[in-house]
């Protein structure tokens, strides 16, 4: 890593900077998380409380149905916008030839 370091662009070193720290910053996510979920369960195991479930501590954040009508949307949208754009310019060019 150390060669490769100084064959780097100027780009490449800040890319490689910021993917670093996302990394950091993910895994530091993560450890905080998991601390978040250790002390739950043992702040449940002796209040008495029930135990939260998987998806309680870990909601789900985007589903397939929910990537695919996300996805139905924004084709619709770009349809209507395409549509709108090839009208202007036809209006625009006088005409029906484009």
């Amino acid at each position: 890593m150390y060669y490769d370091f100084w064959e780097m662009t100027l780009r490449e070193v800040v890319d490689y900077i910021n993917g670093y720290n996302q990394r950091e910053r993910d895994e530091t996510r993560k450890i905080y998380l998991l601390a978040d979920l250790i002390s739950a369960f043992v702040w449940t195991r002796y209040a008495g409380k029930k135990i939260p479930t998987y998806e309680e501590v870990f909601p789900p954040i985007e589903t397939e149905t929910n990537k695919d009508n996300n996805n139905k949307q924004i084709r619709a949208l770009m349809e209507v916008f395409m549509i709108n754009h090839n009208a202007q310019r036809k209006k625009k060019l006088g005409g029906d030839e484009v």
